[in-house]
């Protein structure tokens, strides 16, 4: 059994959601109202990537990403919003494959490193990702208006 690695389209949104539904369970939430929305936004942007793992036309895996610039390492950065690989194809380098495609996009993009706010710690620091110190904090601009 081959798999099979495409950019995403809209019409594979629907498609996505359980991998994504997954992932949000694992942090103890759920998909908001509006992540449909931003996975097309993602879709339909070129300073985004989507990337769909197929298994005999079946999605088994997604990898969301993007291009930034970043102040504070001085470069441009490819940024792994998301990665979900489907539990029963996990271990089969599916992850990996989607990554490095992801990397090769980057590169074209001209990003010097990768970066991963969350994610399966294990695998990525396998691949060599390092750990570093990093404080988020978060508002809505709705409050902050205010």
């Amino acid at each position: 059994m081959g798999i099979d690695l495409k950019s995403a389209s809209r019409k594979d949104i629907d498609k996505l959601m359980p991998l994504f539904k997954g992932l949000y369970e694992l942090y103890g939430g759920d998909i908001g109202p509006h992540f449909a929305e931003i996975l097309q936004e993602y879709i339909d942007s070129e300073n985004h990537l989507t990337m769909v793992a197929l298994s005999d036309g079946a999605v088994v895996g997604v990898l969301v990403g993007s291009y930034r610039l970043d102040i504070d390492y001085e470069c441009r950065t490819g940024f792994v919003d998301a990665i979900v690989v489907d539990e029963g194809f996990r271990k089969r380098g599916i992850g990996k494959r989607l990554l490095h495609h992801f990397a090769q996009w980057a590169q074209s993009k001209k990003c010097t490193v990768l970066q991963v706010l969350n994610g399966n710690r294990e695998f990525f620091e396998h691949l060599g990702f390092e750990e570093r110190p990093a404080r988020l904090h978060q508002v809505s601009i709705e409050r902050l208006s205010t």
